[in-house]
């Protein structure tokens, strides 16, 4: 068993209850308020640009080649495709009042301050949690016949395809590659869970009434 598959196997019950948060459940029946889906692209167009930042922290330690090149095509859709999408997405949803700034997202500031303690290998966790945890709702979404905005059906479509799949394996793959005796199953842990915790409480701050009031304690 690969160090990525006993990891989903660890926080099975982790990431089954982010893909079961309040604001996937209501994106996937197509039900999330126009706001709410407003609060939430202004969120995910911050964490966009923050994620392209921590691929490249993944990025400069890489020295396997052929890695380096699939990291430096996954941060160039990061600020071309997805940034256009989220850009268009947004231009098409009501302005909403008291959005936090981009730079600021609970999700952004547990992320960063990973980076800066941990390096190449927290990121590596974190970004394999989140693109699994996005294949795996986005997925389950797409397969219910359920009515909902364009923008929102264009969002979910975007990470329900075969190719984003692959990203998020490519994810786990670098998981695997993580020595064991620098980093223990239990730190791995500790950040996969740790960012699906983050996860849940980035999606609940496109709920809140005031967003910008939403200070959540980052998860460890």
């Amino acid at each position: 068993m690969t160090r990525s598959s006993s990891l989903l196997e660890r926080c099975a019950a982790a990431l089954a209850l982010a893909a079961d948060h309040p604001l996937l459940r209501a994106m996937s029946d197509g039900t999330v308020p126009p706001a709410v889906f407003a609060r939430y692209l202004v969120l995910e167009e911050g964490f966009v640009d923050t994620a392209a930042r921590l691929v490249e922290v993944v990025a400069v330690a890489e020295t396997d080649a052929a890695a380096a090149r699939r990291l430096a095509e996954t941060r160039a859709d990061l600020e071309g495709a997805q940034r256009a999408h989220l850009a268009a997405a947004r231009a098409g949803t009501a302005s909403v009042l008291g959005a936090p700034p981009a730079a600021h997202d609970v999700l952004s500031r547990h992320t960063l301050a990973l980076a800066d303690a941990h390096g190449a290998p927290a990121v590596t966790v974190c970004l394999a949690a989140a693109e699994t945890l996005y294949a795996r709702w986005c997925a389950a979404a797409a397969a219910r016949d359920a009515i909902r905005p364009a923008a929102l059906q264009g969002w979910i479509d975007l990470h329900a395809t075969a190719r984003f799949a692959e990203q998020a394996a490519f994810w786990r793959s670098l998981v695997d590659r993580i020595p064991e005796d620098e980093v223990g199953d239990a730190e791995l842990d500790a950040w996969f869970a740790g960012m699906l915790a983050a996860e849940n409480a980035f999606h609940a701050a496109a709920e809140a009434d005031d967003a910008s009031g939403t200070d959540e304690e980052d998860a460890a």
